[in-house]
């Protein structure tokens, strides 16, 4: 039995309720038995009952401490899961990927050119025909606006479609790459199957949410569309149909047959962009943010790899290479991307700037399918845009702390020849990986905070211009005969009740009532005439403010954040104080008018 025992350690504590009595006469012993460690506890020879043995690696050796076999192997489970989790996450993104881009036939890794080559003729038709119908139809707003608001979103289509057919062979090379790292890859740690399993569970929940809220606003915008045709048809039948989508026409819609049959040729732009101009996004996000789990995964490996004497130069060098190879799927990546993100920070940008002034605008504004419109489409583009900044932040902060994780071990303890490849390493993070729109703005969430700065100006100013315009006091426009109209009525007003004042009965209710009345048409009549005699001042004053707004640079985060949390006071406080003001002067109009009547009666 003795001979048996090659290696001896002494257990802290081992407790099993019913068995106290053996262990006063058993010897605890661990064999080396295939590079795994196997613990036995053999009673002395005066018995031959071995009370339990198990097996497991070196790196599970740790003393009990109240834990069983049972949570060991659930712990492991666990984690196993969450791997597995991870990796269905991966081939569920990669498959709805496939089928997306494959419908437009631009699937990089199997290109159909029949399919590609319909919806590129498709989509360069119909823009050429929405572009015809803008300089030759009836410069309306709503004609200008709403052509605007389709072209964009189908040339942006077209784009996408004719670049992922254009770079086919290097999106394909990458979306091999990044697939094999992320399937291929060991993740021994916790926190390394967590990490992998919180950003590959994203592509999955963004692919399904663009592509329902852009589906069902596309088709309620054409729904819309084929309604408002319908009713014009039916008003004035001189007039003829009108198409969902506005485009040139060149043939004649009053019969009901031929407009039927280009009604369903226009169908063919619901699934054009949900599958060229969604799907595209869909493929960005997936090979990103597997770019993005493993520069994660690998800050975590730092300490793991370089606390292993034994294999300390390989982990070392398999550190050092596999660092070098996400280097380079990243510029991959920026590579093929970054005219994209240029369109795509500019496109959806105006995009939704148009398509909210046309909801504005729009004689159709009560309609609640144009408004349902609106909300799930500008959903999707903020979302679209949100994810594009949000993956551009992470993958600068990720590739960054790479070089925190080496700088936070302690490579200063080692040798002079090792402790240079770890320096060469923290030297190469300090130029972060990012993504770029058109090689000129790093694309990061201070882009996402900056858009919506800008906007939150833009938005202020409109919505100033639209109030004052009003009543003809807007500086940077003059309307006189508005202006003169609001004056003279309010002057008039002011003085009636200013005589009501003087010769009505004394009563607390007429004086109280009469003076409130007096001072709030007083201060109005005070304030558009001053705006309406410093009209020059306040033009040059709004014009630069405005200007010094838009162009100055901010270049650190708290000079964004600053500014996006100055910039959004102005839209709050003009959205309350006008619904508060109507609501109340519209109450106190009622309430007056109802006393009115019932004294008449």
């Amino acid at each position: 039995m003795n001979q048996k025992a090659d290696i001896t350690v002494s257990i802290r504590t081992i407790v099993l309720r019913g068995a106290e009595s053996y262990y006063s006469q058993s010897t605890p012993t661990l064999f080396v038995i295939d590079d795994h460690l196997r613990l036995s506890i053999q009673p002395t020879p005066c018995t031959c009952i071995t009370l339990f043995q198990t097996e497991f690696t070196r790196e599970d050796v740790r003393p009990f401490s109240r834990q069983s076999l049972a949570n060991l192997r659930r712990s492991k489970m666990g984690k196993n899961s969450i791997e597995e989790i991870g990796v269905a996450n991966v081939l569920k993104s990669y498959n709805w990927n496939t089928r997306l881009l494959k419908c437009v036939g631009v699937w990089p890794l199997q290109i159909y050119d029949p399919i590609f080559l319909f919806f590129f003729l498709y989509l360069s038709i119909h823009c050429s025909l929405t572009f015809a119908h803008l300089i030759f139809s009836p410069k309306t707003v709503d004609n200008v606006v709403s052509n605007i608001s389709e072209n964009i979103i189908l040339s942006m289509t077209l784009t996408k479609i004719t670049i992922t057919r254009i770079n086919r062979e290097s999106l394909g090379k990458l979306l091999i790459d990044v697939k094999e790292d992320s399937l291929s890859e060991k993740y021994k740690s916790k926190d390394e199957k967590e990490i992998f399993y919180k950003y590959t569970k994203l592509p999955p929940r963004f692919i399904l949410t663009a592509v329902i809220s852009m589906t069902l606003a596309i088709l309620l915008y054409y729904v819309n569309g084929l309604k408002i045709g319908l009713q014009i048809a039916k008003q004035n039948n001189s007039m003829g149909y009108q198409l969902p989508y506005k485009v040139l026409v060149i043939i004649d819609l009053s019969d009901s047959r031929i407009y039927a049959l280009l009604c369903v040729y226009q169908t063919m732009i619901i699934p054009s962009i949900v599958f060229g101009y969604v799907g595209f996004d869909c493929m960005f996000v997936n090979l990103s943010t597997q770019i993005v789990a493993q520069f994660a995964i690998l800050s975590h490996k730092v300490k793991e790899i370089l606390n292993n004497p034994e294999n300390y130069h390989a982990g070392m060098k398999k550190l050092v290479l596999r660092h070098y190879r996400l280097i380079r799927l990243a510029e991959r990546l920026e590579n093929n991307f970054n005219i994209v993100i240029m369109q795509q920070l500019l496109g959806t940008t105006i995009h939704l700037c148009i398509s909210g002034y046309h909801l504005l605008m729009s004689k159709e504004t009560k309609d609640n399918i144009t408004l349902v419109m609106f909300i799930l489409y500008s959903f999707c583009v903020i979302s679209t845009l949100f994810i594009y900044c949000f993956i551009g932040e992470c993958l600068i902060q990720e590739s960054t702390n790479f070089g925190n994780a080496i700088y936070n071990y302690e490579w200063y303890n080692l040798p002079a020849t090792n402790s240079k490849f770890l320096l060469i390493c923290m030297i190469r993070t300090k130029k972060p990986q990012y993504l770029t729109s058109g090689k000129f703005v790093v694309l990061s969430l201070t882009i996402f905070t900056d858009e919506i700065g800008i906007a939150n100006v833009m938005r202020s100013f409109n919505w100033s211009s639209n109030l004052l315009k009003c009543v003809g006091i807007w500086p940077l426009k003059n309307y006189d005969s508005i202006f003169f109209f609001f004056f003279t009525y309010l002057s008039l007003q002011f003085s009636v009740t200013f005589a009501q004042l003087i010769h009505s009965p004394k009563t607390i209710y007429n004086v109280v009532s009469t003076v409130g009345e007096t001072v709030f048409l007083m201060m109005t009549i005070i304030k558009i005439t001053i705006a309406r005699t410093k009209r020059e001042a306040l033009g040059k004053l709004f014009t630069e403010i405005k200007e010094y707004s838009l162009t100055e640079k901010y270049e650190t985060k708290e000079e964004k954040l600053m500014f996006l949390n100055y910039t959004k006071l102005p839209p709050y406080f003009i959205a309350i104080i006008a619904c508060s003001m109507t609501v109340s002067e519209f109450l106190y109009y009622t309430s007056g008018l109802t006393v009115g009547i019932q004294i008449g009666n």
